[in-house]
């Protein structure tokens, strides 16, 4: 079977807010500079890059942007990361030339492994704030965009990895990768507004299973419950995200957008206002002794993993 999944600075925690549990969970983005160019082909643009090794690449094809995570080894998600993606969505959001968007990883084999821990680890007051609202700017970004999203999912896509995927209309997965979202086995719970999205895609019955036991889902049964919509050899994802983009092409864009928007808006609604009480929670949470003091010993036992690693090389 499939294990889940964790880069050894990917964490989660939760908070406690009267009764209830928050997860923690956080992507990131550093600001995303880049230019665009309008080749002599016609139709076509590109968008490339100003700085090789920018956290976020991304070109433009016959209208259609391919976004890639590039944060290697594993797109842990961190306030850069998450800045960098979130500039790069709007850019495209308001640029009428582009009527699609796929969304995928820069290093085949793991699409985000989640959440980087040192966001959280004695955190700035001021970045910490910034990093909360840069997640949850990502998902509304994506949830609520006017373009055909697609997400290619070329590796292993554990918590805020499956939170991305989710936040788009259609998932193509690499068929030997997992899903999901594993808070449970980390002794955490998902926000609300994460539980809402899973239940929307999976069902409630389906979803209260694999939250319930924080399962990373293999290929053929995140298919089969509808997590992810279809399945392709790692070599093969861009082209069968492509193929399904081309589909949502040939709908008129404002009866995509308006249908879209029909769905999505009660969502939408609801999450944007509960924004600032989820900052005001996290902020809260993650500067308590307690917690600072259960990161300690979990950067404490990262480094010990380490230290035995190379001791053995």
């Amino acid at each position: 079977g499939h294990q889940p999944f964790c880069d050894r600075n990917s964490f989660f925690c939760h908070h406690i807010d009267h009764t209830r549990l928050f997860l923690v969970m956080l992507a990131l983005g550093r600001t995303a500079a880049f230019r665009r160019s309008m080749t002599s082909g016609a139709g076509v643009a590109t968008m490339h890059s100003i700085a090789s090794g920018s956290l976020v690449q991304c070109d433009i094809v016959d209208s259609v942007a391919t976004v890639r995570l590039n944060r290697p080894k594993v797109n842990s998600l961190n306030l850069e990361l998450l800045t960098a993606l979130n500039e790069t969505l709007v850019a495209l959001e308001g640029n009428k030339s582009v009527r699609g968007l796929i969304l995928t990883s820069a290093s085949p084999g793991v699409f985000c492994a989640g959440l980087d821990i040192k966001e959280m680890w004695k955190p700035d007051p001021e970045r910490v704030r910034s990093f909360w609202s840069a997640f949850q700017h990502a998902h509304l970004n994506l949830y609520k965009s006017r373009l055909p999203t697609v997400a290619a999912i070329n590796g292993a896509s554990p918590a805020g990895g499956c939170m991305l995927a989710m936040s788009c209309d259609y998932r193509v997965m690499h068929d030997q990768s997992g899903i999901g979202l594993n808070e449970t086995k980390l002794g955490i719970v998902a926000p609300p507004w994460l539980v809402r999205l899973f239940v929307n895609t999976v069902g409630r019955t389906q979803a209260e299973l694999h939250l319930k036991l924080g399962s990373i889902i293999a290929a053929p049964e995140a298919k089969a419950i509808g997590l992810v919509d279809d399945l392709a050899p790692l070599d093969a994802v861009q082209e069968r995200a492509e193929g399904k983009m081309a589909e949502f092409l040939q709908i008129p864009p404002p009866a995509f957008s308006m249908t879209k928007l029909a769905l999505r808006q009660t969502d939408v609604s609801a999450m944007k206002k509960s924004l600032g009480e989820d900052l005001e929670a996290f902020t809260a949470f993650v500067q308590q002794p307690v917690v600072q003091g259960a990161l300690d010993n979990y950067m404490a036992m990262l480094a010990a993993k380490s230290k035995a690693k190379k001791s053995k090389m």
